[in-house]
């Protein structure tokens, strides 16, 4: 157990000794942040600070440096975080341990000694060279030997894998010892379960186990050591996407709009383009051109017959006509039937007497064609007086024919 004399409290360089264990001293800053110390001989505390281990950048699963303090002859070396236990202390218990407390054990201890290799500094860290902070967190502590290359890292860490599985019968060495490298053995390794709060035996010198504190982490503390999923929080994502783009996405969700309204009440006057599913087998490639009439007001329709040239037609009228078109072309099944929706001018080199019978009275049909694959024709209708040539390309999607887009002026 922590020895805290009230009476008796030193102080060290600008930090207040507030315990002193057996694995050395804990020491208190000003602000009330706790540190480890060592009180070393110099040259051993020389040796710690010039080791690769102390060189290694800042990382969360990894014992810093923070100076070195002379006191009585000897050197404090002051350390972050300060650290409760081992890993050594841990398996030397008679408990088995959880497969999410191994997980907690192994997995960011894994992840310090990858990290460090990609810098070119290889670990071997045994169980004595992991401490245990308050709250259970695992740290490389500064003792943590290096190694020449990755091969004598990969025996200790397998040592340390078999040594944990004596006391956790659930994790599954061989599983882990086939992975290639420390990346897919860290991968494998928190694919096995959560992570969950490691229970800490506290020992003192001299004595047995004293005290046993068990902190269960929450899901959130215990998540910290998860690898971070691709759609984690994606739906933060798609929210700052729309609120940059807004511009963009309000204009396709008007145009969308749109295009459902127009297919719902049917073809504009300003003119009309059918797609067929008539298949044909080889025929020359053709642009498809339309040009319908369109009366100057929207929603006019065109003429039904020749002695009502004036009378706008109505969208009811337009839309049954364009219907009409649509079912003469999807009963084809034949040769004959696409020989009838066309004209001799066509790529076919038929007539299209069939198709005027469709058509609103007093309407002259000009060409009819067909584009290689037989998926749509396009009708192209004389242009009554007074009116604007127009074309309007018409395609069929799963929700039924809809308007794609109008061309105004000269055909396209």
């Amino acid at each position: 157990m922590r020895s805290r004399s009230a009476g008796r409290r030193s102080k060290i360089g600008g930090y207040r000794v507030v315990e002193r264990t057996p694995r050395g001293l804990v020491l208190v800053n000003e602000d009330g942040s706790e540190f480890a110390g060592r009180r070393l001989r110099p040259r051993e505390a020389e040796a710690v600070r010039e080791s690769p281990m102390a060189r290694l950048p800042a990382h969360r699963h990894r014992e810093a440096i923070v100076g070195i303090v002379p006191s009585r002859g000897r050197r404090v070396v002051v350390a972050t975080p300060s650290t409760v236990a081992t890993g050594e202390q841990l398996l030397a218990g008679e408990r088995p341990l959880r497969l999410g407390a191994a997980i907690t054990l192994l997995g960011p201890v894994i992840g310090a000694v990858r990290s460090a290799g990609a810098v070119g500094v290889h670990l071997a860290p045994t169980a004595a060279d992991i401490g245990l902070t308050s709250e259970g967190r695992p740290v490389l502590l500064l003792t943590t030997p290096s190694v020449p290359s990755p091969r004598e890292t990969r025996a200790a860490l397998r040592r340390l894998l078999t040594e944990v599985s004596v006391r956790c019968a659930e994790l599954p060495v061989t599983l882990l010892l086939e992975q290639g490298d420390l990346l897919a053995l860290e991968g494998r390794l928190y694919g096995l379960a959560d992570p969950e709060g490691i229970g800490l035996v506290r020992l003192s010198a001299g004595t047995t186990t004293t005290s046993v504190r068990r902190r269960e982490h929450t899901r959130s503390s215990a998540a910290r050591h998860r690898r971070r999923h691709p759609l984690d929080g994606w739906r933060s994502r798609v929210q700052d996407v729309a609120v940059r783009r807004r511009g963009p996405l309000l204009a396709a969700a008007v145009i969308m709009l749109g295009a459902v309204i127009a297919g719902v009440l049917g073809t504009p006057p300003s003119g009309r383009a059918d797609h067929s599913r008539t298949p044909t087998t080889a025929s020359p490639s053709r642009s498809p051109v339309s040009e319908p009439p369109a009366t100057q007001a929207p929603f006019v329709g065109m003429p039904s017959s020749p002695g009502s040239a004036g009378r706008a037609q109505t969208p009811a009228e337009a839309e049954e006509a364009a219907h009409l078109l649509v079912e003469a072309a999807l009963a084809c099944s034949d040769a004959d039937c696409r020989r009838a929706l066309t004209t001799a001018e066509s790529p076919l080199r038929t007539a299209a007497d069939a198709l005027a019978e469709h058509l609103p009275a007093g309407v002259g049909v000009g060409v009819v064609l067909a584009d290689v694959n037989g998926s749509s024709a396009v009708v192209d209708l004389e242009t009554a007086p007074g009116t604007t040539a127009a074309s309007v390309l018409i395609i069929r999607t799963e929700a039924g024919w809809l308007i794609r887009d109008v061309y105004a002026g000269a055909a396209p």
